[in-house]
């Protein structure tokens, strides 16, 4: 959502907005996809990975095989990249320019 309200503030209007997020939600479709593929396991670079790993991890804890390590990795993962697109953000919103259009 962070990475969503980030796109939104460099459009110039609402229409603008819609066509640069759909790609976004395009894109997180297309991973989601790859994630639910059988074969698709929760290691390695997918343990790190947003939207990869929160699906697997998911898939991981209905099975009841998900691991309290990468659960917390996935949970770091995930709070620091949002601390990062929430902070690019927060820059973002505190110029006078972007909230005045």
């Amino acid at each position: 959502s962070a990475m969503l309200l980030g796109v939104s503030l460099v459009s110039q209007n609402t229409k603008q907005a819609q066509s640069m997020t759909s790609p976004v939600f395009l894109g997180v479709s297309l991973v989601l996809v790859f994630a639910l593929l059988p074969g698709t396991e929760l290691s390695g670079l997918a343990l790190v990975t947003p939207i990869i790993s929160a699906a697997l991890a998911i898939r991981e804890a209905i099975a009841g095989t998900l691991q309290w390590g990468q659960f917390l990795c996935i949970l770091v993962t995930h709070v620091g990249l949002s601390v990062l697109w929430l902070s690019w953000v927060k820059r973002r919103l505190s110029r006078e320019g972007s909230l005045l259009g």
